[in-house]
């Protein structure tokens, strides 16, 4: 019986020190995956490897999920400069819904990418997507989803990123969420942005143009107010 106690004492001495070193290798495991999509210097490694170590020490968030949110910022093709800033409203993001790091920060980047002829920064993005969910019927999975459809298209027509967050979040309200969402808006941008001949002519009944529904020129929930109203 002391025996026991004595092994039972010994584990639980050793335990904490087999879980720091376990962590440690995860964690070396993970940045040496940051370093390997990125071509990484010594200096930005060095400063990538701090940063996710100052997360594990200030946050919620271990080191190991600091790096995990690092390579896919890496991976979309973010700076080293740029990827330690856009961590912070990651975290943020991540603590708000509870989702995966690694999805937050991926979405983020993505979008970040997309709309970056506008200006937009990671703290604006995380505020509307966040802004978007506290008042939509939908969650971050479905928002996800919605943006990995349609924001290429509506990057390129220069809608604003909070505008299109809108209109999915309107459409979530309506039961039509995650892919289903993003695909329907898309085809809507597109037969919007080019409307079929048959199109035109019923435009043409309600008085409108083609113009006065196009996405290029016109803000989305004016153009829906305009057909509604018809």
């Amino acid at each position: 019986q002391s025996l026991d106690l004595a092994t039972k004492a010994g584990e639980a001495l050793i335990s904490p020190f087999t879980s720091m070193v376990d962590e440690g290798k995860e964690f070396s495991s993970q940045m040496s995956s940051v370093a390997a999509i990125s071509k990484l210097t010594s200096e930005e490694f060095t400063l990538l490897s701090e940063k996710a170590k100052e997360v594990g020490a200030k946050t919620a968030f271990s080191a190991t999920e600091a790096a995990v949110g690092l390579e896919e910022l890496k991976r979309a093709g973010q700076s080293t400069k740029d990827s330690i800033t856009t961590l912070e409203p990651v975290m943020n993001l991540v603590s708000a819904t509870g989702a995966e790091m690694g999805a937050v920060a991926k979405l983020t980047a993505t979008q970040l990418g997309i709309f970056q002829g506008q200006g937009l920064t990671a703290t604006e993005a995380v505020d509307v997507m966040n802004k978007t969910l506290g008042s939509s019927a939908q969650d971050f999975g479905d928002l996800n989803e919605a943006l990995i459809k349609v924001s290429p298209l509506a990057g390129a027509l220069n809608i604003p990123f909070v505008d299109l967050n809108a209109t999915i979040g309107l459409l979530a309200d309506q039961g039509i969420k995650g892919a289903d969402a993003g695909t329907a808006l898309k085809i809507a941008l597109q037969r919007l942005t080019d409307p079929p001949a048959d199109a035109k002519k019923a435009l043409d009944k309600f008085g409108l143009s083609v113009k006065d529904i196009s996405p290029e020129s016109n803000n989305l929930k004016d153009i829906f107010e305009k057909l509604r109203a018809k």
